[in-house]
């Protein structure tokens, strides 16, 4: 009697096709849902901005300060329209000077910062962050999503921070600025 017409031997050899097929099927839907939502990594890895620094902690009236961020190492995918939102703001955290300056995709930037020459000496605050993108995690927009890819906005799909969606909670990025005299 052939092997070939073995019943036994057909279904083991159908049942390793099956799971074979099975497990091509399984790598494809994980690579796929990657490449859907545009990271090398699945989306639930979590890439914050890489932190800002300042050229110098104090300055006098009509200085001005350098402001920069490396570029992240875990790859953000903050997209090629990315900007940085880089604040001065006072004591009452009301903006002095607000800038909004081209970012990489990674996070990395470097921008000068004028201080008014009209500005009150104290302690003043830089914040800076990602423009546009909700970087705390805690929210289902999260670095790489809201505009990330040329400033394709998803808030469509996960609603609107205008419009009821929760904001994130996470703490404001700052460095102390002390303005002081001459």
């Amino acid at each position: 009697m052939s092997t070939r017409s073995d019943p036994a031997t057909r279904l083991w050899r159908l049942f390793n096709v099956g799971l074979l097929c099975l497990g091509l099927l399984f790598l494809a839907g994980v690579f796929g849902m990657m490449a859907l939502n545009g990271h090398l990594f699945p989306p639930s890895t979590r890439c914050s901005p890489p932190p800002f620094h300042l050229s110098a902690p104090t300055a006098h009236p009509g200085d001005t300060v350098t402001v920069e961020a490396p570029d992240a190492e875990c790859h953000p995918r903050y997209g090629a329209n990315a900007q940085a939102e880089v604040q001065l703001m006072d004591r009452t955290s009301a903006s002095v000077v607000r800038l909004l300056v081209p970012m990489t995709d990674d996070g990395g930037f470097r921008t000068p910062l004028n201080v008014p020459g009209n500005l009150p000496l104290g302690d003043y605050t830089v914040t800076a962050t990602p423009y546009g993108i909700d970087t705390c995690f805690d929210t289902p927009r999260h670095a790489g999503s809201t505009q990330g890819h040329d400033g394709m906005a998803d808030a469509a799909f996960y609603g609107d921070a205008s419009v009821g969606a929760p904001l994130a909670s996470c703490a404001l990025p700052q460095r102390p600025l002390a303005v002081v005299p001459r």
